[in-house]
């Protein structure tokens, strides 16, 4: 394809057609997300690196760059800075331009909080794909209640306006918790008012460490159900789509999803995983930095045999969120039932009958 061609595809409907291609299995994930950090300026309570508490000695520049240079070598196009909190990394801005040089389409996960006016004249004058900011609440109040940082709503607030005038592309999602359902109809509001796309995940889930503080924030299933139904009848969403009325087959491997396959998540120590929620078995990708290596690595662990137990076999397999990840997290164990997710998909089938 010449470079004209492609000047003349949209760049979502690239990355579109590249992630629907079949691609083998064994090359390297074309996507990849890097935690450039687990520390965060926040101390949200739904928080999965638990309030971003236990933070590991940060990685060099120097360590980055290399892990750089790896993803670019391994044939990654698309990739996700994310932590903790991108931005509270001083390097942040070479970092940023040494991920632009490598050519790779960037997208930036961030609480917003840290943008002041000279890094969005930066990113304005070198944009990325997108930024995807998340929203806590609608008002100051509620905002700061979930992250527990004052002043927090009134810079989130400045940066969503200040990157809206520099015309770069954002979208924002949030969390909805106790702490503010009820404040997601505004949220949706004054998003979609902004022109900006918005989604919303109810799913909280445990710490990495398997801490199950976060999960007093989580909604009921009878709730989420709720939330999720209302929404598609009001409009798409991909993310809630109606549960699926087909009964699977009993599952045979550990991994059913494209995880080490599609994607690839590195976390701020550069061990790579199959998908975020997964780390059992953490791959060096500096010591090992070959495609044969990590093909061989998540080959062994797809085909691990499925692990056993009551969800292998469920008739609710095509409508359960549940997976051997969160099964790990939640529950100790890949084949722990849980409950929540049992109830959920049962819920949302009796809305949708």
């Amino acid at each position: 394809m010449s470079s004209c061609a492609l000047h003349q595809i949209p760049a979502g409907d690239f990355a579109d057609t590249l992630h629907a291609s079949d691609w083998s299995t064994d090359a390297f994930p074309i996507s990849a997300s890097l935690d450039l950090t687990a520390a965060c300026n926040l101390k949200c309570r739904h928080c999965y690196l638990g309030y971003c508490g236990a933070v590991k000695p940060q990685k060099s520049t120097k360590d980055i760059e290399r892990v750089l240079d790896i993803l670019k070598e391994l044939g990654v196009l698309f990739l996700v800075f994310t932590g903790g909190e991108p931005f509270s990394r001083p390097d942040f801005k070479p970092l940023y331009l040494k991920a632009k040089q490598n050519g790779f389409f960037m997208t930036l996960f961030s609480n917003g909080t840290l943008l002041d006016d000279s890094l969005m004249d930066f990113l304005a004058e070198s944009p990325p794909r997108r930024l995807e900011l998340t929203i806590y609440g609608h008002s100051e109040q509620v905002y700061e209640t979930v992250t527990g940082i004052h002043g927090s709503y009134k810079r989130f607030r400045h940066a969503v306006e200040g990157l809206l005038n520099r015309g770069l592309l954002v979208r924002l999602k949030s969390m909805i918790m106790r702490a503010n359902a009820h404040e997601l109809d505004e949220i949706r509001e004054w998003a979609t008012g902004l022109g900006c796309d918005f989604r919303y995940d109810a799913l909280i889930h445990p710490c990495l460490n398997q801490d199950t503080l976060p999960l007093a924030e989580r909604l009921t299933p009878a709730e989420i159900a709720r939330f999720r139904h209302r929404d598609r009848e009001r409009r798409p969403n991909p993310l809630h789509t109606p549960p699926s009325t087909k009964t699977l087959a009993p599952r045979k491997f550990f991994f059913e999803c494209g995880a080490g396959i599609m994607t690839v998540h590195i976390d701020d120590q550069h061990q790579a995983h199959p998908c975020i929620s997964w780390r059992e078995d953490p791959f060096d990708l500096v010591t090992h930095p070959t495609q044969s290596a990590w093909h061989a690595h998540i080959d062994r662990l797809r085909r691990k045999p499925a692990p056993g137990g009551a969800c292998d076999a469920c008739s609710d397999r095509a409508h359960c969120q549940s997976c051997v990840a969160l099964s790990m997290l939640e529950g100790g164990r890949p084949a722990a039932p849980l409950s929540f997710f049992c109830e959920l998909a049962k819920e949302e089938r009796a809305l949708e009958r």
